[in-house]
Formats: structure tokens, sequence, C-alpha cells
């Protein structure tokens, strides 16, 4: 069966993303595994140790995770698991996806708009670039869970990775979605039917054949504003992409349009490591 891992802080950026992890967990028919993280005090991984405060950190963790159990009435409670633990938040996270055979995690952002509050953005861009399985990152001012149209950001000289298609696959027909194929490239004049781009094309409309689907050329020197200002002209819901396996995404994202895109997107965005 498959396991969602839903870290939550109980801030609102957490809240509201595990809405949308109830939402999937109900379409997938998958377990939901709620994950608090207890910090350690003063940032010394051996300072949590015989600590009185951090037991009473974990016990209350607990309750309030038993309590959000409770409340969600319209998911069987055997399919939702509660873990509190104490370390580092992104080594745990990406250390219990890894021992619970994870298949996604759904992570909150709060959509960030100052260098500061993307160095704290910036766990979140560690475990989408470091997971080993799909991530979701939900920001807080995505509130109606509703996908219909899901935005793939390829690079049509590479055949995508067949896994975030095979994950794309589920959400279209669980949500009856339609996938939009945004070919990202600097070229004013590079046309989605030249020959460079005929056998990619061809290919991915062979693998969406049963789905409604269209390719459309975005042509821009920033690819992170160019995908976002597409999802909110278009009324995207979602935003995919696998960065490490293109060579568009190595060169012209250098990490950076992949972090924007995840810390700054209006819409939740779906993302999958390239070796997956």
């Amino acid at each position: 069966m498959l396991r969602i891992l839903m870290p939550i802080d109980f801030s609102d950026s957490s809240l509201n993303a595990m809405a949308y992890a109830v939402q999937m967990t109900k379409a997938f028919h998958a377990t939901l595994v709620l994950m608090h993280i207890v910090e350690p005090i003063g940032g010394d991984a051996t300072m949590f140790v015989d600590d009185h405060i951090i037991t009473e950190e974990r016990e209350d963790a607990l309750k309030k995770l038993e309590k959000l159990k409770n409340e969600l009435d319209d998911i069987n409670n055997p399919y939702i698991e509660t873990l509190v633990c104490t370390g580092f938040p992104v080594d745990k996270i990406l250390a219990t996806a890894k021992e619970q055979q994870v298949s996604l995690i759904v992570m909150g952002t709060t959509g960030t708009t100052n260098k500061f509050e993307d160095f704290l953005g910036s766990n979140t861009y560690k475990v989408v670039k470091n997971a080993n399985c799909a991530v979701v990152t939900i920001p807080l001012e995505s509130k109606k869970f509703d996908i219909r149209k899901i935005a793939l950001a390829v690079d049509l000289h590479k055949k995508e990775n067949i896994h975030l298609l095979t994950i794309l696959r589920h959400f279209l027909r669980h949500f009856k979605a339609e996938i939009f194929f945004l070919h990202v490239t600097k070229n004013d004049h590079v046309s989605l039917e030249s020959d460079a781009h005929s056998d990619a094309v061809l290919w991915l409309a062979e693998k969406f054949r049963e789905f409604e689907h269209s390719f459309v050329n975005l042509s821009s020197k920033n690819v992170a504003n160019s995908i976002n200002e597409y999802a909110l002209k278009n009324d995207i819901d979602m935003l995919a992409l696998s960065p490490e396996s293109h060579n568009i995404f190595g060169l012209m994202f250098k990490g950076s349009t992949t972090r924007n895109l995840v810390l700054h997107s209006h819409v939740p965005v779906l993302t999958l490591p390239a070796d997956y």
C-alpha cells in the first residue's frame, strides 16, 4: 500500500498542507503518516538525552497528533499513523521516508518574500533535493484542494522520468485532471512541431493518450517566473518537474529555478529526483 509522509509542526502552513495530504490519502487509498519532529536544544543532538523538557514536548506532540487523527472522521483510522521523534528535521524526514518506504512526502511552504524567510525555507528545498521519493510542496496561500489542471515542465530533448510520469498518471486518473506539457526555452522561434522535438512530443502524447493533454512552448530568460506566470494565468492547480533529469534544468536552472518554484510557487509543486 502506498504510504504518504506528512511532517507537521502544527503551524498554519503544515496544517494547510495536511488538508491536501488527507485528500491524497483518500484518493490513492494510502496510509498517512503524521510525523512531528522535536528539535534538539541549542542545536546539539546530544542535548536532548534525558532532558525532561524534550520528554514533555514529545508527549504534548503525541497528544496533538492523536487529536488530529481522531478529527479525521472521513478516513479510516487504521490507515493513519502517528510518529514523534527527536532530531534535525531534514535528516529525520529523509531517514523516515527511506525506512518506511514512503512513496510521497507532503510539506507546507509559507511563500517566502525575503532572504531571511528564504533561508528558513531551505529545509523544505533540502528535502525536495535529497528525498528518494516524490515530494509535494503546498504553499500556504493554496487553500482549495481541487486538482483539475496539472502543468509538467519538460525538456523535449530528453524522455521524461518514467516514475514521475507514473505518479502524474495517478493524479490525473484519480482527480480527473488534464495535463499541460510546458517546454521552456530561451529561443523565441523554437516550435514544438520541429524535428528536434517531434519524437519527444509523440512519446509523451502516447504515454498520456487516455488523458486530455496539451503542449505549450514558453520563451523566457527567467524560467521560474515564466512557469509561475503561466500557472496563474491559466488556473493551473499543480506544477510538476524532475529537475535534475534535464539538460535545460541543469544549464538554465543551476539549482535556483527549482528552489524558486518550490519556495515561491502559488500552487502545489510535485517533484521527483532523477534517479528515483
